[in-house]
């Protein structure tokens, strides 16, 4: 089977069942099957483009190494970090992950949604001047 054509890097294209699975379904199959586990965050269509179009590139594909989508054990330091400090590295970057994901039509707030729902966490990026006026998130 040839590999499936797009920007994920040839080194981490899908093959076999998983493979022919994303390219019948496409993303946005993968998209809504994984949201409704992770449905903590209300993003809008565009955040849910921008998801698609950048996040999912790795963060749904095992052969990457990233933390998966989904997968909430692979987000058990993220969840103990504070926010500010996982903002930060979704920003410059950390360990294989470059800086916004690649998303360079991403804003704050963009960012914000996608973290929380890639990484299955309840609006757990908010913004500092939220908590200090005691608005829950």
């Amino acid at each position: 089977m040839p590999p499936i054509r797009g920007s994920i890097p040839a080194a981490a294209n899908c093959t076999g069942f998983l493979g022919v699975w994303m390219k019948t379904c496409g993303w946005l199959a993968i998209l809504l099957s994984l949201l409704s586990a992770n449905a903590s965050a209300e993003p809008n269509a565009r955040q849910l483009q921008l998801l698609a179009n950048n996040c999912l590139q790795c963060h749904s594909n095992p052969a990457t190494g990233s933390p998966q989508m989904g997968r909430f054990e692979d987000w058990t330091a993220v969840r103990l970090q504070d926010p500010a400090v996982t903002l930060n590295h979704v920003v410059l970057g950390i360990r294989g992950m470059p800086p916004l994901g690649y998303c360079s039509a991403c804003n704050e707030e963009d960012l914000r949604v996608l973290v929380g729902l890639v990484a299955g966490l309840p609006s757990h990026v908010s913004r500092a001047d939220d908590s200090s006026s005691g608005t829950a998130p």
